[in-house]
């Protein structure tokens, strides 16, 4: 049983940027519209890792993805919701990516990384800004900012 390391999150920057950041890098909960998780699969892929068995499961692959991402598995218990600012001129409409999830253990260090750097790097993310990532992990009395 892990201890579970809760991860608050903040981005905001212009809409359309924004949306193309949710379409290509999140997945969607199909019970409400504005809420998202963020998908370490998506931002960093994995491969498949078979086992001395030839299965894609245990040890090896939870060591391979701890390795890309920076923890064990991707997010869950997510509550992160899109928030689309009231704005007077469409073409400056600003929105939000606001909230938690949880990791198993640790932050997803590597994740963020690769999150700064496609904000930087793609033209088509430009302008969004990673606010704070911010972690806590009680069971091991471990918190800070990434």
């Amino acid at each position: 049983m892990p201890n579970w390391c809760e991860n608050n999150v903040s981005i905001e920057g212009p809409t359309e940027a924004m949306q193309y950041f949710l379409d290509n890098y999140c997945v969607q909960d199909p019970k409400s519209e504005s809420m998202y998780r963020i998908s370490f699969e998506k931002i960093i892929p994995i491969e498949q890792m078979p086992d001395e068995e030839g299965k894609c499961k245990g040890f090896a692959q939870i060591e391979h993805q701890a390795e890309r991402w920076g923890c064990k598995w991707d997010t869950c218990d997510f509550e992160m919701e899109h928030e689309v600012f009231e704005s007077s001129n469409p073409e400056h409409a600003r929105s939000g990516f606001y909230g938690t999830f949880e990791t198993p253990w640790s932050p997803p260090e590597k994740v963020v990384a690769r999150i700064r750097k496609m904000f930087d790097g793609d033209p088509k993310m430009e302008g969004l800004d990673l606010q704070e990532w911010f972690y806590k992990e009680p069971g091991m009395e471990l918190a800070g900012w990434l």
